[in-house]
């Protein structure tokens, strides 16, 4: 277990860990303008989406734009999707896609403002305060304009796709239950697990890059009021030697921005080699081994309170109360994943399924929005499906690559393992 240890910053003045734009917005991913247009009644594509998520739901609002017909199928029962709430830092463009297509009256509505970043010292003190305006939001708060825009009938939660069929001109989704969906189009969003990129391309495996974020959310009222007050209002963030923490508010589970009404999201980075160590967090409180991830509500009392030490240990004394505080943590295993290909004919994968950008970059979901706003364009602007796709993968072959190159080199950075 790492120890509090004083020099983790190395010097006197800012952060030796931190650099230009800790937390920026990557100025390539998404655009302020798409030339997404209404296309003729004989160029409209019937698409089935697999994947009811940020890249799903974006992907079909976009393609609705145009006129296709497109339905979505979740592979999450109905219900059950309620409750998710972990923390997204928007860029400003995906903000003003939403109000400019009437998603949002106004981006106050979903979002957060905060007017700086904090840098905690050991002692849990502010060792450096930057002014720097980022807004954050949260999934639960995104997910719903975004599924009521894209209707009841054409979202089928339950529907969780385990093979993918492709004929000359249109592909065939089966589902779990027997059924199946065609389409002129498949769209693959289904995460960094997506079955249809392992059918399709069985030889590129998630690499795990050796550490893990563990996640939690709590409403402002229920924190002391001296940490509902300052990391109730900035981005607070600590480096340790080897790892790191941080926290920001974002919308309370109804969407309210409202100070007291609001959450506040928490990410710790943690080394942990894969093997039994690994393992033994996976385990969870059923008995049941879990892989890549540790959904909420199944963490074991025993690891519970190894989160509480190890926080006593390291962490500074107001994020080790947060911790302490939360009713629950969850984990995500972090990984690395490029493909060399995103266009099979006509089916496409895309966000996580094709990239999966380590969470350092702030740029996971506006990644696969930004696949989903360009297929919707490049779909718009050529004279047939083929040449669309053809133009489309190769724009987000480069952004995906480069992003995950790039997440990879500053999660390394942070967490020590440079």
């Amino acid at each position: 277990m790492t120890e509090r240890t004083t020099g983790v910053y190395g010097y006197e003045g800012p952060p030796c860990v931190d650099h230009e734009g800790h937390i920026y917005y990557e100025p390539d991913i998404l655009r302020e303008e798409y030339d997404i247009e209404p296309v003729p009644a004989d160029r409209r594509l019937e698409v089935v989406v697999s994947g009811g998520s940020m890249g799903g739901l974006f992907t079909a609002h976009a393609l609705g734009q145009s006129g296709h017909d497109v339905d979505v199928f979740e592979r999450t029962e109905r219900g059950e999707m309620r409750g998710r709430g972990a923390g997204i830092v928007p860029d400003p463009e995906l903000l003003l896609y939403m109000e400019r297509h009437g998603l949002v009256e106004d981006r106050d509505e979903v979002s957060v403002v905060m007017d700086r970043l904090d840098y905690l010292d050991h002692d849990g003190s502010v060792r450096e305060s930057r002014p720097y305006t980022i807004r954050s939001t949260s999934w639960d708060t995104f997910y719903r304009p975004l599924r009521d825009a894209v209707g009841e009938d054409a979202y089928h939660m339950g529907t969780g796709v385990v093979d993918v069929t492709r004929e000359d001109r249109t592909a065939t989704a089966r589902f779990e239950d027997g059924g199946s969906a065609t389409g002129d189009l498949l769209v693959a969003a289904e995460g960094y697990g997506s079955r249809t990129r392992e059918r399709l391309l069985p030889d590129v495996e998630l690499q795990y890059a050796g550490y893990v974020a563990w996640r939690g959310i709590i409403p402002e009222r229920e924190l002391p009021d001296d940490l509902a007050e300052h990391l109730g209002e900035a981005f607070v963030i600590y480096h340790g030697p080897d790892f790191q923490i941080l926290t920001y508010p974002v919308p309370g589970a109804e969407g309210s921005t409202e100070r007291g009404d609001r959450r506040v999201n928490l990410v710790w980075y943690e080394n942990v080699p894969t093997g039994e160590e690994l393992d033994d967090l996976l385990l969870d409180r059923d008995g049941r081994q879990r892989e890549g991830a540790l959904p909420p509500g199944k963490l074991r009392p025993e690891i519970r309170e190894r989160q509480n030490r190890l926080a006593r240990a390291t962490v500074p004394e107001p994020l080790t109360r947060y911790v302490q505080t939360l009713d629950d943590l969850y984990i995500q295993c972090i990984y690395d994943l490029k493909v060399p290909r995103m266009v099979f004919d006509r089916v496409c994968l895309l966000g996580d399924g094709a990239f999966f950008v380590r969470p350092h970059m702030a740029a996971g979901t506006s990644k696969a929005a930004a696949d989903g706003f360009t297929l919707a364009e490049a779909i718009s602007t050529h004279p047939d499906l083929s040449t669309a796709l053809e133009a489309w993968e190769a724009s987000q072959l480069e952004l995906g690559d480069r992003l995950v190159e790039m997440a990879r080199q500053r999660g390394d950075r942070y967490i020590g393992r440079f």
